[in-house]
């Protein structure tokens, strides 16, 4: 993509986005609702007519290639799957426009169905599949033809959450396995992080950051990008006249004593999600979502100090939002708001 723009009437939807995807890498479109992902999934399948810039496969300029020309794949949050055929038609089907031979059909249906585990579904109907035995179908439907893209749009939000999880993993197992280069657009971080080789983060039409996962969450590039990439959002202090925003992610804290404490606060919830416990702690002027070690004593009420883990600082400039390379020394700074 170079310069990819996408506008509907006078509203741009996607603007001046460029980016290059590596053979086999498997991308993650992140953002929230209406920032652009799905549109710039659209244009890059050529559903969608782009405003400026081109899209580009192996170097060839495809803006006036139609969709079925594109070589692409594609899977969507619903599940897209004929309701008339039989779940073997449906993965056949791209195959069989290809006019390719019933028994090479038959090898590749058969192969796939085996390793998304469907090959006693192949009989049925979509309408007698589960949530996810459709899915499972749609996907190897779309791998049928080993696309050189594969795009795939929120494919896994409609489930739960432990399908979701088993089926993502058997589609970077699979991804990885053919070497299909594959656009993913998702707005679930954990998601985003777990699975790509690297992450476009967008908002407002924008890519903010293209990098990979480490990158993306130890060293966003700016304000706005490290509060997309992370569950829980990144905690900032801001300073009244200050050029610098603070900020730290929840697993980055320490408890210290009132000497070394960087800022102090009160307990207001204590959420226990399995192994962690969450601490919502109120400082002045901000609400700080925290993560407790085991050994800390914690109750609902209690004053406690905290510090940054060192070298887990982020900042930010006060007024842009970009990412600064320095900040004060934590050990200088306390914070009494902003």
């Amino acid at each position: 993509m170079n310069g990819l723009s996408v506008a509907y009437g006078e509203k741009t939807a996607v603007a001046d986005l460029t980016a290059t995807i590596a053979s086999g890498e498997l991308v993650a479109l992140l953002g929230p609702s209406g920032c652009g992902k799905s549109t710039t999934l659209l244009a890059v399948a050529g559903l969608l007519n782009s405003s400026a810039g081109s899209v580009r496969f192996d170097g060839r300029i495809m803006n006036e290639i139609p969709t079925e020309q594109r070589d692409v794949g594609m899977v969507f949050q619903q599940y897209s799957l004929y309701p008339h055929m039989t779940v073997y038609d449906n993965i056949a089907f791209p195959l069989t426009m290809k006019k390719w031979p019933k028994s090479d059909i038959r090898r590749r249906v058969d192969e796939l169905a085996e390793l998304l585990r469907i090959g006693e579904l192949l009989a049925r109907r979509p309408d007698r599949l589960s949530g996810g035995q459709q899915q499972r179908a749609a996907i190897a439907r779309a791998l049928a033809k080993r696309p050189k893209l594969l795009l795939m749009d929120e494919p896994f939000s409609h489930l739960d959450s432990s399908l979701r999880l088993e089926l993502r993993e058997e589609f970077r197992f699979l991804q990885q396995r053919f070497g299909i280069t594959t656009l993913f657009v998702t707005h679930d971080q954990e998601e985003a992080l777990s699975l790509s080789d690297r992450i476009m983060v967008m908002a407002d039409g924008r890519m903010l950051q293209y990098d990979t996962p480490e990158q993306v969450y130890h060293r966003p590039s700016s304000r706005r990008a490290a509060e997309i990439a992370g569950h829980p959002p990144m905690n900032f202090l801001e300073a009244e006249g200050q050029p610098w925003t603070l900020g730290a992610r929840a697993e980055d804290w320490l408890m210290a004593d009132g000497d070394t404490a960087l800022v102090r606060g009160r307990i207001a919830v204590i959420e226990k999600t399995g192994k962690d416990t969450l601490l919502k702690v109120r400082a002045p002027s901000a609400l700080l979502r925290v993560y407790a070690s085991a050994e800390w004593p914690v109750a609902v009420g209690q004053e406690i100090g905290l510090q940054i883990r060192p070298g887990r600082a982020h900042w930010f400039d006060s007024r842009t939002g970009s990412r600064l390379e320095a900040g004060p020394e934590l050990s200088e700074l306390r914070w009494t708001g902003a």
